[in-house]
């Protein structure tokens, strides 16, 4: 199921790609109902983004903090345009890397095109 991120503040939510659930749970480490939840995932920005009149990499949004902690009902996301992420995972950035690896909780064909040769 796609993950609402629009209510985070998102304005691309129809271009979301793909999106896993990472950090301490992905790594099974995460410890009953003490930590936070983190999301990771990739859209295609709109043309007049992917065009560089507008810059935009990223999303990013955090819910941790604001009650003094980063606790169960605390929620990170961080979303990185395609373009920006394939940089990065052609640099072989680790966490980039991760993308192709990572269990996904919703995906769309654009990404299995994407996915299918990692090299």
């Amino acid at each position: 199921m796609k993950p609402d991120f629009a209510q985070y503040g998102f304005c691309h939510q129809e271009n979301l790609i793909m999106a896993y659930i990472g950090g301490s749970q992905a790594r099974g480490a995460k410890l009953g109902e003490t930590d936070d939840t983190d999301w990771y995932g990739l859209y295609v920005p709109p043309p007049n983004k992917v065009l560089g009149l507008e810059r935009e990499e990223h999303f990013v949004f955090t819910t941790g903090g604001k009650l003094g902690g980063n606790g169960p009902s605390d929620v990170d996301v961080c979303l990185y345009t395609l373009m920006k992420w394939a940089g990065l995972a052609a640099k072989g950035n680790p966490s980039a890397l991760h993308f192709l690896f990572a269990p996904l909780e919703f995906t769309t064909d654009t990404w299995e095109l994407v996915a299918a040769r990692p090299e």
